[in-house]
C-alpha cells in the first residue's frame, strides 16, 4: 500500500511537472527491485525511434566482433547461452537482453563517456557488447571479471550498462577517462542506473529521504531525479506481484511520448514482459519455450515485431529470421540518424552481419 501511494503522489507531480513546462530529454532508466523474489530488473526506453524486434538467439554459434578499421582486431566467440534480446538496430546489436542463465544487461545513454584507446585487446562495439556477454556469462561477477579483456570501439553511442543475474547481483559498467569502471557487490549502493555517471547519481541520492539525507524524492524528469525516484520506489518495494510493480514503477518515470517501451524481466525464469507505446496490453515470453541450439543447416533464430496488437504469451507468434526483415529494422534505424554520424555502409554490414555466424560442430 505505501508503495502504491507513493507512485501515484509521484505520479500526479510528474504530470504536473510535464504540463506546466520541463526541460525533457532523451532519456533511459533501468532498475532492479532487490526484495523481489524473482529478481525482476525493469528497463524504460526512451528514444525518438519506437520500432524494435524480439530476438531469440541460438546458442552454439561461433561469432567474430564486427570491425570497421583495418588496425583492429574483432573479439571471438562462442555462444554458450541462448538469449532473448530488444533489437532496433540489427540482429547482433541488441540494446538489451536476457539469456537462459538469468543475466540481463541493460544499455543506457551516458554522455560522458569515454572508451578507451587503440591497443592490443581484440574490439567490440558498444551494442555487440551486451550480446556478447549474453552470449558467454551467466553471473554478474564473470562478466566484471572478463569485461577488461576486451576494447570497446564505439560507433555511434555514448553508453553505459546495467547487469543484473539471477541471484539477484547487479553492476554497472562504464567508460570514464578511457578506462572501464565497475561497481560490483557493496559498492551498488542501489541497482539503479540513468544517464549520469553511477558515482554521481550515488552521491546525489544521499540527499534524499530514505537514504541518508532529508530531501523528499523529486518528481521532474531529469536523470538525477530519476534515479532516486527509481531507486525510492524499488526500495518501497516489499512484496506482491513485482512484475505489476515494476510496470508501475516505470510508468513514473518514463511515461511520455519520448518512452517508447517498457521491459519488465524475470531473470530466474529467463522471462521478459513488454509493452510498447503504440500496444500497450502486456506481453511475454521466455527462453524455455524454445529450443535454440543450433544445428547445422537449420535457422533456429526467431523474431518478433513489438509493435503487435497481442497480449500475454506471444512465443507461437515468433518468426524465423530472414535477412530482408533484419534490413528493414536497419533501415528504419539509421535513416533517423543525422548524415555522417555513421561509418559509410553501415547499413550493408549490420545486415549482412549474421550470415558470419556459424553453428560449431
Amino acid at each position: 500500500m505505501k508503495q502504491v501511494t507513493l507512485i501515484r503522489r509521484l505520479s500526479l507531480a510528474v504530470a504536473a511537472t510535464l504540463f506546466f513546462g520541463s526541460s525533457r530529454t532523451i532519456a533511459c532508466t533501468a532498475v532492479s527491485l532487490p526484495l523481489s523474489s524473482n529478481g525482476v530488473v525493469a528497463k524504460s526506453y526512451d528514444w525518438d525511434q519506437g520500432h524494435g524486434t524480439v530476438v531469440l538467439n541460438q546458442s552454439g554459434l561461433e561469432k567474430s566482433a564486427l570491425v570497421f578499421s583495418l588496425f583492429e582486431s574483432g573479439a571471438k566467440w562462442k555462444a554458450v547461452f541462448p538469449s532473448l534480446t530488444f533489437n532496433q538496430v540489427g540482429r547482433e546489436f541488441p540494446l538489451g537482453g536476457v539469456n537462459s542463465a538469468g543475466l540481463t544487461v541493460e544499455v543506457l545513454w551516458l554522455s560522458q563517456s569515454e572508451y578507451p584507446n587503440r591497443d592490443f585487446r581484440p574490439v567490440i562495439n558498444e551494442l555487440q557488447w551486451i550480446q556478447y556477454q549474453l552470449d558467454r556469462f551467466s553471473t554478474v561477477a564473470e562478466v566484471a571479471a572478463n569485461a577488461d579483456s576486451l576494447r570497446v570501439s564505439k560507433v555511434y553511442a555514448d553508453v553505459h550498462y546495467l547487469a543484473c543475474d539471477a541471484t539477484g547481483a547487479c553492476a554497472t559498467f562504464e567508460y570514464i577517462g578511457g578506462k572501464l569502471v565497475v561497481h560490483i557487490g557493496s559498492q551498488v549502493t542501489v541497482p539503479t542506473l540513468t544517464n549520469d555517471t553511477y558515482d554521481a547519481s550515488a552521491k546525489h541520492l544521499a540527499n534524499f529521504d530514505g537514504f541518508g539525507g532529508r530531501q523528499s524524492v523529486p518528481a521532474d524528469d531529469a536523470s538525477l531525479s530519476r534515479f532516486v525516484r527509481a531507486s525510492a520506489l524499488a526500495k518501497d518495494f516489499t512484496g506482491g506481484d513485482a512484475v505489476a510493480a515494476a510496470f508501475s514503477l516505470l510508468d513514473s518515470v518514463g511515461g511520455t511520448s519520448w518512452t517508447k517501451f517498457h521491459i519488465v524481466y524475470e531473470p530466474k525464469e529467463a522471462r521478459a514482459h513488454f509493452r510498447t507505446l503504440t500496444h500497450k496490453d502486456i506481453k511475454f515470453s521466455q527462453l524455455s519455450n524454445f529450443n535454440l541450439t543450433c544445428e547445422v543447416g537449420k535457422n533456429k533464430t526467431l523474431l518478433l515485431d513489438m509493435n503487435q496488437a497481442l497480449s500475454g504469451d506471444v512465443s507461437s507468434h515468433f518468426v524465423p529470421y530472414s535477412k530482408a526483415q533484419n534490413r528493414a529494422m536497419i533501415d528504419e534505424a539509421l535513416n533517423a540518424l543525422p548524415p555522417g554520424s555513421v561509418p559509410l555502409g553501415l547499413a550493408d554490414r549490420l545486415a549482412s552481419y549474421p550470415d558470419s555466424a556459424r553453428c560449431a560442430p
